[in-house]
């Protein structure tokens, strides 16, 4: 009997010190979770405030984790519980944790890789369809689906697989939401880009020359359709400064807009003409989606130094007119 007792707690005490992964995939349904040590803290515990209650309150929606969570949170916070009672010491820090959900490789999509990263300054990330996220480098793919954020002072050149060229700004989202060069099945070329926030500079490539390809480009309330192009496009928290970024759904996003080759056309969200752009040209979209055209220099912080040297060569000196002429033979011919 004593035996059998002995045996029984020996189960027991291995089955408590499996890892925490092992507890949370069991509650998690067949995902297999890894709960790992966050940056965030809980800075003072609160009078009469329990575990549970905390958990609740800073993990909604996690009910199966729950029990895993609050272990971990004893594990990596000894001193923030009363070793008599296992209640929280009032006023103790409690590091918090982050959960890491593992998908089998047998169950992810294919991921297709749509381009690769030229170069880089500071920070950026990569947030695939699968939600995993990775850090970006030099030669780093990128793939069809991928959110790409850059921090606020990092920067970053894509090369795309149809020789298109992306220099996406600080402090800036870009989606690339569909990428087909050449479809397997249909031989159609796809290119949908959605700025999310901030801005980019974009060099144009196979895809955005050929009649019968399909080529969006979405910011805010606006889509742009391009041949043989070369733009600046960003969301900007004001209409007369883009020193701060803006995501396009916020009420007092501005898109600003400076050509430096080709042109665009402009449409609504309801797909209707809102205007066409040529080279040497600014304007700002209003909130209604109206197309402003600007004489004077484009806004503080759209342009880097390179971009705003090309672009003063191509604003008229002396009452030249030559930039305009061309843009006006660009549109009646249709390039």
């Amino acid at each position: 009997m004593k035996a059998g007792l002995r045996c029984l707690l020996s189960l027991l005490f291995l089955w408590l010190a499996l890892p925490t992964t092992v507890h949370s995939a069991a509650t998690a349904g067949n995902a297999e979770v890894e709960l790992t040590p966050s940056s965030r803290q809980i800075m003072r515990v609160g009078r009469n405030q329990t575990l549970q209650e905390l958990v609740r309150r800073v993990y909604p929606g996690q009910q199966r984790l729950w029990p895993a969570i609050e272990s971990k949170l004893r594990e990596l916070n000894p001193s923030a519980f009363n070793r008599y009672t296992g209640r929280l010491v009032p006023g103790s820090r409690l590091r918090l944790v982050t959960i890491r959900r593992i998908v089998p490789l047998q169950k992810l999509p294919t991921l297709r890789q749509v381009g690769w990263v030229r170069a880089l300054q500071g920070s950026a990330l990569a947030l695939d369809r699968t939600g995993v996220e990775r850090l970006l480098e030099v030669r780093s793919p990128v793939y069809e689906g991928d959110r790409i954020r850059t921090g606020p002072k990092g920067r970053l050149a894509l090369d795309m697989l149809d020789q298109a060229r992306i220099f996406l700004k600080p402090d800036s989202t870009l989606q690339l939401t569909r990428y087909v060069l050449d479809d397997p099945q249909d031989g159609a070329s796809v290119s949908i880009l959605d700025l999310i926030k901030g801005g980019l500079r974009k060099i144009t490539g196979l895809i955005a020359r050929r009649p019968q390809a399909v080529y969006r480009f979405r910011a805010g309330i606006m889509t742009i359709g391009v041949r043989g192009t070369e733009f600046v496009a960003k969301l900007c928290a004001a209409a007369d400064d883009c020193r701060e970024s803006a995501e396009g759904d916020e009420p007092q996003a501005r898109l600003h807009l400076v050509m430096l080759d080709g042109m665009i056309d402009l449409q609504n969200r309801d797909d209707q003409p809102a205007g066409e752009m040529v080279l040497g040209q600014y304007a700002v979209v209003d909130g209604d989606g109206r197309l402003q055209n600007r004489d004077g220099d484009p806004a503080p912080g759209l342009l880097d130094a390179d971009e705003a040297r090309r672009f003063s060569e191509l604003r008229p000196r002396d009452g030249s007119l030559w930039p305009w002429l061309v843009g006006g033979a660009l549109l009646a011919i249709g390039l």
